[in-house]
């Protein structure tokens, strides 16, 4: 008897078990439904997030390729505007080498012209023996009466050309205007044809 009072005790009790254990069942599948609930609301927010992206995505496609098309151009522009800058700049530098060049060919001549101007002024006695200066100028004098004495006033300075050798260095005779030298060289004959001095001859000024 005992025993099953014991027994009856321990259904009593697993009946009661079950009674919780279906009780705790009941509120985890509440509990269950409700998290459910909340975990479909945040994946429709996700979603709700996902296309919101997916469109700012496509926005920002949109924009990036209309300003490369904005900018493909707007390169092409810089890189003309660069080639025809470069083409100045060499004009430029072209212009301004011919323009030096220019001026170094005016500034050349110019020069020429002055020397052709001073060599014009002078006359080369070839010929004479070396004397000391005071004896060149005696005899320079000497020969110029002899074809132009009008020109004898009008020479300045009569110097030596070159290093001195065992040959007579030519005389270099300077007067005041070319003139004076163009009628001495017209004149010249008087001395050529003179014996007194066949070794003598004059010449107009080239010398460098």
């Amino acid at each position: 008897m005992a025993k099953l009072n014991t027994i009856s005790t321990d259904i009593l009790e697993i009946k009661v078990t079950q009674q919780s254990l279906k009780d705790d069942l009941v509120d985890f599948k509440s509990i269950l439904v409700m998290h459910s609930s909340e975990l479909h609301d945040h994946s429709s927010v996700l979603q709700d997030h996902a296309s919101s992206i997916a469109k700012h995505s496509s926005k920002m496609f949109a924009c990036q390729s209309n300003a490369f098309s904005c900018l493909a151009p707007v390169q092409a522009d810089l890189k003309s505007t660069n080639a025809r800058l470069s083409a100045v700049e060499t004009l430029s530098s072209t212009a301004d080498v011919s323009n030096s060049s220019v001026s170094d060919a005016h500034a050349n001549n110019r020069l020429e012209t002055l020397e052709r101007q001073h060599r014009s002024h002078n006359i080369l006695f070839r010929g004479n023996c070396e004397n000391s200066p005071e004896g060149d100028r005696v005899e320079v004098s000497h020969l110029v009466k002899v074809i132009d004495p009008s020109a004898d006033n009008q020479c300045l300075h009569v110097t030596r050309v070159g290093k001195a050798g065992t040959r007579p260095r030519p005389l270099k005779v300077s007067f005041t205007n070319p003139i004076a030298v163009t009628k001495i060289l017209l004149n010249k004959e008087v001395i050529c044809n003179n014996p007194a001095w066949k070794n003598i001859s004059l010449s107009d000024d080239k010398t460098p």
